[in-house]
């Protein structure tokens, strides 16, 4: 595990420096003027692009699923991002510290790359690596003087957000270790301050669980289904991830042996769909 964490650090310094080092380098090619060099320099800034929102991914790697890592368009990773970590994740902030005498002693900024900007300009970037298509060549000839202020734009904004000297670790965050037997990973999970519960997974087993906030406190409630055993009459608990089709479990106290089976009811016989129970388990003799 440590050499794991190891590694993601490596990587968040790998991910600064390409991003540093394509800056550079679009920099140096719309600073010639030349327009045969401005796909060159959306190229770099794309690739900036890229190698930021994967940095603010791995800063927040305990917060978003293994899945997240697989995605390579950073507007699925910051949809991501937004979705298990809140709306505000992409949003700029300023952080100031003062003593209690009033003295300042520090003050910073976080400007991460949002969605928005991300939507509005990398597809638009990489439509200068291409040659225009006979149509749009007709109907809309390329108007290199946009380019080049799409990249200036673009260059400014990948700028901002590498000048950021604090990174957004603020809000909420319950942490728990996963309660589900023979799993010990720590289970991150960012709280809106407007949201009075919130659900959250185990990335490591699948356990599921709500959150609900109590004060300043946090209160784990594990999704799991409590069932009373028709033959001895113990009652237990299984996940809810647990609970699949064809899958066999044992009652811990006689243990008879069970597993998980569809069915169906008449609905006539029922009265309606309110009266339908959850679906039912038959034992399965072995």
């Amino acid at each position: 595990m440590a050499e794991k964490e190891n590694d993601h650090k490596k990587l968040e310094v790998q991910y600064r420096i390409t991003a540093e080092e394509c800056v550079a380098r679009a920099r140096a090619e719309l600073k010639s003027g030349k327009d045969e060099r401005l796909r060159y320099a959306a190229l770099e800034l794309r690739m900036a692009l890229e190698a930021l929102t994967y940095y603010r991914a791995l800063i927040h790697r305990n917060e978003i699923p293994p899945e997240a890592y697989s995605a390579w368009q950073p507007r699925k990773v910051i949809e991501m991002l937004k979705e298990h970590m809140g709306e505000e994740v992409d949003q700029p902030y300023s952080l100031t510290i003062r003593e209690t005498g009033g003295e300042l002693v520090f003050t910073g900024t976080d400007r991460p790359i949002s969605l928005k900007e991300i939507k509005d300009n990398y597809d638009a970037l990489g439509s200068y690596l291409h040659l225009q298509s006979l149509k749009q060549a007709i109907k809309k000839p390329l108007n290199l003087a946009n380019v080049r202020q799409r990249c200036e734009k673009v260059l400014k904004i990948v700028v901002e957000a590498m000048e950021s000297n604090v990174t957004s670790s603020f809000g909420l965050v319950a942490r728990q270790e996963c309660a589900r037997s023979n799993c010990s990973n720590v289970i991150v999970r960012r709280i809106p301050r407007s949201a009075p519960q919130v659900t959250a997974k185990c990335f490591l087993c699948n356990a599921g669980y709500t959150i609900h906030r109590e004060g300043d406190m946090f209160r784990w409630e594990p999704w799991v289904w409590t069932y009373t055993c028709p033959h001895c009459g113990e009652v237990g608990s299984l996940w809810t991830c647990d609970i699949k089709f064809g899958k066999k479990w044992v009652c811990h106290s006689c243990s008879r042996r069970f597993d998980f089976v569809l069915s169906y009811r008449d609905l006539e016989e029922a009265g309606s769909k309110k009266d339908l129970k959850s679906t039912p388990i038959r034992e399965k003799f072995m």
